[in-house]
């Protein structure tokens, strides 16, 4: 996996539309291996080195995900990307509104 950060050679690359979807779906792919929700469990895990598990009644409100972000930027193996995406994918699990007004 490629951190959004790194130095990339396909930086301002043009692609067709329907190789943007390839690649699109790719990543989504790649996401969703990474991001399981478990709802019967009630947690998302984080398979990146090893599966890291966070049970989802600890995140009670925006200013939780917060201060997961802040400790999961401890691990060694988070990426500014996985960041990006555990926020997107816990707000929509607890169907939060990540710009603008809660629903």
């Amino acid at each position: 996996m490629k951190d959004i950060n790194e130095n990339n050679d396909d930086m301002g690359r043009i692609v067709s539309a329907a190789e943007a979807v390839i690649e699109l779906e790719a990543f989504d792919a790649e996401m969703d291996a990474i991001f399981e929700h478990d709802k019967k469990l009630g947690c998302i895990t984080i398979n990146v080195a090893y599966p890291y598990r966070i049970e989802l009644n600890r995140i009670t409100d925006p200013e939780s995900v917060v201060r997961w972000v802040h400790h999961l930027t401890e691990k060694t193996w988070m990426t500014t990307e996985l960041v990006h995406e555990f926020i997107e994918r816990v707000y929509d699990i607890k169907g939060w509104k990540l710009y603008g007004k809660k629903s």
